[in-house]
C-alpha cells in the first residue's frame, strides 16, 4: 500500500518534471518562431532577388563587369535600368571609387537617383537604353565647363537643353539628374514614344522631391518649330532611317546664336553622317567629331559637335 508520505513525493517529483518539461516546449517554441522568421526573411529576399532579375544594375552588373560585348541588344530583355546616383564630377574616373552608398550621404551632394523604364512592346528602338545615350550623358557632363558659360543671369539661372529622339530619355534625364540645379531639360520625340518618355520622366521627378527640372513633348522634325535653347542633345538620331536633312534644319530652327549641340553618332554609318555633317556644315560654322569621355567604351561611338549658328540660316 502506498502511503501518504509516498503518494506527495510522487506528486512532487511529477510537479517538477512538468515545469521542466514545460520550460523545454517554451525553448522549443522560441527555436520554431526564430527558424520561421528566418525563413520570412529568406522568402522575402528570394522574392526580391525575383522582382530583381527585371532589373539590370547598370554600374555593377555592365560597367563593373568587364564590357564584354556592345551589342545594342544587349540588355533589351530587362524591363528597368538602373543607373544609380548620376555622378557630376566630370572625371570620369573618380567616378568609379565614389561608391553609391557614400555620395548619398555626403552633406550637400546635388546628384540625384535614376531608374529607366525599358518597352519591348513598342518594337522600336526608341523603346531602349542604347550605349550612345549613356555615353552622350557622361561626356556632356564632363564638358560641363563649356556649356556652363551659357548660364542666364547673375544667378546662373539653368542652362536650356533640349533632347531630340529621346526615346526613354536616358540621355536628358541623366545630365538633369546628374546636375539638377544647373538644366533644365525638354525631352521630345515621336507621339508613339510620349508615353514612356512620361513615365521615366514621372519616375525620376517623383523620386527627386521636385528637384528634378525637365518636361516632355512630341517634336517631328522637319515641321515649322522655333526655340531658343541652349544646349541641343540627340544620341543615335543619325541614322538610316531618319532623314539627316530635316534633322539638321530642326537643330539650327531650336538654336540661337551661342547653342551648342552634342551628338552621339554610331561610327559606322559613315554615309548617312557624311550627309548629315555636309547639311550642317551649311548652317553652322564649326563641326567637328569629339571622342567621348564615358566609362561605357563601345569603339563605335563618337560626340559630333557643332557651334556657331550661321545667320544666313534663321
Amino acid at each position: 500500500m502506498t502511503t501518504a508520505m509516498e503518494m506527495c513525493s510522487t506528486v512532487e517529483y511529477d510537479a517538477a518534471e512538468a515545469m521542466f518539461n514545460r520550460g523545454a516546449y517554451l525553448r522549443k517554441l522560441r527555436e520554431l518562431e526564430a527558424q520561421d522568421e528566418a525563413e520570412r526573411q529568406q522568402e522575402a529576399a528570394v522574392d526580391q532577388s525575383t522582382v530583381d532579375c527585371d532589373t539590370l544594375h547598370y554600374e555593377s552588373q555592365y560597367l563593373n563587369a568587364g564590357q564584354q560585348y556592345y551589342d545594342d541588344y544587349k540588355h533589351v530583355n530587362y524591363k528597368f535600368i538602373d543607373f544609380g546616383y548620376i555622378n557630376s564630377d566630370d572625371n570620369m574616373n573618380n567616378k568609379e571609387n565614389s561608391p553609391q552608398e557614400e555620395k548619398k550621404e555626403e552633406a550637400g551632394f546635388q546628384e540625384l537617383p535614376l531608374m529607366i523604364e525599358q518597352d519591348r512592346s513598342l518594337k522600336t528602338k526608341g523603346g531602349f537604353v542604347w550605349d550612345a545615350g549613356y555615353i552622350l550623358a557622361e561626356h556632356v557632363i564632363h564638358e560641363q565647363d563649356e556649356w556652363k558659360q551659357l548660364q542666364h543671369g547673375k544667378h546662373g539661372k539653368p542652362v536650356r537643353m533640349v533632347e531630340l529622339g529621346a526615346g526613354t530619355g536616358i540621355t536628358g534625364l541623366m545630365v538633369a539628374s546628374g546636375m539638377p540645379e544647373s538644366v533644365h531639360m525638354s525631352l521630345t520625340d515621336l507621339p508613339s514614344l510620349m508615353p514612356l518618355l512620361q513615365r521615366n520622366l514621372e519616375r525620376n521627378q517623383s523620386s527627386a522631391g521636385g528637384r528634378l527640372q525637365a518636361t516632355a513633348f512630341p517634336l517631328a522634325w522637319g515641321t515649322n518649330v522655333t526655340g531658343n535653347y541652349d544646349v541641343i542633345l540627340g544620341a543615335d538620331v543619325v541614322a538610316g532611317i531618319y532623314d539627316p536633312i530635316k534633322l539638321a534644319k530642326t537643330i539650327s530652327d531650336l538654336c540661337h546664336e551661342k547653342t551648342l549641340v552634342y551628338l552621339a553618332v554610331n561610327n559606322r554609318l559613315a554615309e548617312i553622317i557624311a550627309t548629315f555633317e555636309g547639311a550642317m556644315g551649311k548652317l553652322f560654322e564649326h563641326v567637328e567629331h569629339r571622342a567621348p569621355v564615358s566609362r561605357n567604351k563601345n569603339p563605335n561611338v563618337s560626340i559630333f559637335v557643332a557651334t556657331g549658328k550661321k545667320q544666313c540660316s534663321q
